[in-house]
């Protein structure tokens, strides 16, 4: 099946294929749209505490808190994110991230999503990692024969679905505006090998995505503004291991693909 052109409506997005490569171009990454299905109700923040700059009269400048930390207007950016050890993620920021309290890790989600080919209308599915993340089991079969003929053996193999990915640990990594998520299992090829399947049967864009849910307590910059939510409704689906979503990957801004290493 050849694959489908992209929608000339649309932005061009990169699209990430097996190896970590990236086609489409390296300009500035597409925006999602405002996420309104499943939206919940943000907390009050709680953690972080604001530096009491304001941006001046002359526009948004860089501004230094009494830590020499340089923040930045607004909330936080995610402007990166990289697969470094195939268990660890690195997650890099637009300004530095200020100390972290209490975060709930059930705010953080990953998907190996892709954009549905066959749909009529622009869809997204999203599915856990764990679902992939796991080695081809096969077996071989041999029947009984007649006549005392040699059996004909046959070899028949499958994937078994595994156990759900979670994040288990935040940190800060070797930067100020760099994050480190540790999670519980290691990403193997299985996840790799499935989004490149993806590809090569038409999808316009499919790779790992990082889902963010700012409700309550979570990442900061140094001014008190916290890092806005990241097509957050896959994090609120606790329980689904697949998640199919109407429109070309709604909310997820900034898109910004995870490279896939295998």
């Amino acid at each position: 099946m050849g694959r489908r052109l992209p929608d000339p409506r649309r932005p061009r997005l990169p699209l990430v294929v097996a190896g970590g490569s990236l086609l489409g171009g390296c300009g500035a990454r597409a925006a999602g749209t405002t996420e309104t299905e499943g939206a919940t109700d943000h907390g009050e923040l709680t953690q972080g505490e604001s530096s009491g700059h304001t941006a001046s009269s002359g526009g948004p400048q860089p501004m230094s808190d009494s830590g020499g930390q340089v923040s930045v207007p607004g909330a936080p950016q995610l402007i990166d994110a990289n697969l470094i050890n195939g268990a660890t993620i690195e997650l890099v920021f637009n300004e530095a991230i200020a100390p972290l309290g209490p975060v709930d890790l059930a705010k953080f989600r990953l998907s190996a999503a892709f954009a549905s080919p066959y749909a009529y209308q622009p869809a997204t599915l999203y599915a856990d990692l764990g679902i992939w993340n796991v080695v081809e089991e096969c077996y071989e079969q041999c029947p009984s024969s007649e006549g005392g003929e040699e059996p004909q053996c046959y070899q028949t193999c499958y994937t078994p679905p595994g156990s759900p990915l979670h994040v288990q640990s935040l940190a800060h990594g070797s930067a100020p505006d760099h994050l480190i998520l540790g999670l519980d299992q290691v990403v193997g090829p299985g996840v790799c090998g499935a989004l490149q399947q993806r590809l090569d049967q038409g999808s316009e864009a499919a790779a790992i995505f990082l889902h963010y849910s700012n409700n309550g307590p979570g990442i900061v910059d140094f001014d008190g503004d916290q890092l806005e939510a990241i097509a957050e409704l896959w994090t609120l689906q606790k329980n689904q291991q697949y998640f199919y979503q109407q429109g070309f990957f709604p909310a997820m801004s900034p898109f910004i693909p995870i490279h896939c290493p295998f």
